[in-house]
């Protein structure tokens, strides 16, 4: 179509070296074509639902468990604790996992993976026929949602302005959250008593169809793409919020990285010992690793 035309022109034209123009670079050119409107507020709606799936079955538990009991005759106190352990287990496994991935195959495959993994794990748990195969599916369960909470963080964090990004990060995202763990509690009267398998089939089935939605509508993150050198493709996708949110950019613009690795570091690959690589930093990793271990 003829947005698509103009966006692959924009590529091209920011990756011809003899090209000139007005000069941008990405955070000016995210400014310009409007830091929260149409697009980010879509952005938010549809990443906060992967939130909302996060909190169904994190608390699900809670809700289904008594049922689980009286239909199968397992998932005691004892039992429903292992449980719980081996899905938050595998979500601080999966951490190690996402982030990295995120970094080198992009923001929107591992979101998509995330949800497809949440959704398998959220079958295989709700057709479970003994105790083991339904920790196989929750421990599933819990690396899926562990990508979707963190990837959808960096996503989101990347197209929104920073004067919005605390309120729509630390607010909304947590809103979308807390009415996953809201809706369990008509899911369990919808339910019978006994029907816990239709509790863990609901947000099974919320993953399941926002699945197309994510692959028709969510957008690789332009700073990815900047990281990666990939200046075109992240001016193409500026280029295409710009028009989501009636604020196209000029169409001279050639965008330009912000951050240049000094020539020293190039090449070099950070890890997560960087945290603590000097006091400020260090102290507050510390202090963000205690704040998050009180609310675990």
């Amino acid at each position: 179509d003829e947005m698509g035309k103009e966006m692959k022109d924009l590529r091209e034209d920011a990756e011809d070296d003899d090209w000139g123009g007005e000069v941008m670079t990405v955070d000016q050119a995210l400014e310009h074509v409007g830091g929260f409107g149409t697009f980010q507020r879509w952005q938010t709606f549809s990443l906060g639902m992967c939130w909302l799936i996060c909190g169904m079955l994190a608390l699900g538990p809670v809700s289904w468990n008594m049922k689980l009991m009286k239909d199968t005759g397992w998932g005691s106190c004892q039992e429903e604790q292992l449980s719980n352990t081996i899905y938050f287990g595998a979500q601080f496994v999966a951490n190690a996992f996402w982030g990295p991935s995120a970094d080198r195959l992009g923001r929107r495959k591992n979101i998509l993976g995330a949800v497809i993994l949440t959704a398998l794990g959220g079958a295989i748990t709700a057709m479970a026929r003994n105790f083991t195969v339904y920790n196989i599916g929750r421990s599933i369960c819990g690396f899926g949602t562990a990508g979707m909470s963190l990837v959808t963080t960096v996503l989101l964090s990347e197209v929104v302005e920073a004067e919005s990004r605390s309120i729509v990060i630390c607010f909304y995202l947590q809103v979308f959250y807390a009415l996953g763990m809201c809706l369990l509690i008509p899911s369990s009267f919808l339910f019978g008593e006994t029907d816990w398998r239709s509790e863990v089939g609901f947000p099974t089935l919320l993953a399941l169809t926002w699945i197309p939605l994510l692959l028709a509508f969510c957008r690789e993150s332009p700073r990815f793409f900047a990281a990666k050198g990939e200046l075109g493709n992240a001016l193409a996708e500026i280029a295409y919020i710009g028009e989501s949110n009636n604020r196209p950019l000029p169409s001279n613009i050639r965008l330009v990285n912000s951050h240049k690795a000094p020539a020293s570091e190039k090449g070099s690959k950070l890890g997560a010992m960087d945290l603590f690589r000097g006091p400020r930093l260090r102290m507050l990793t510390m202090v963000m690793c205690a704040n998050w271990g009180i609310i675990g």
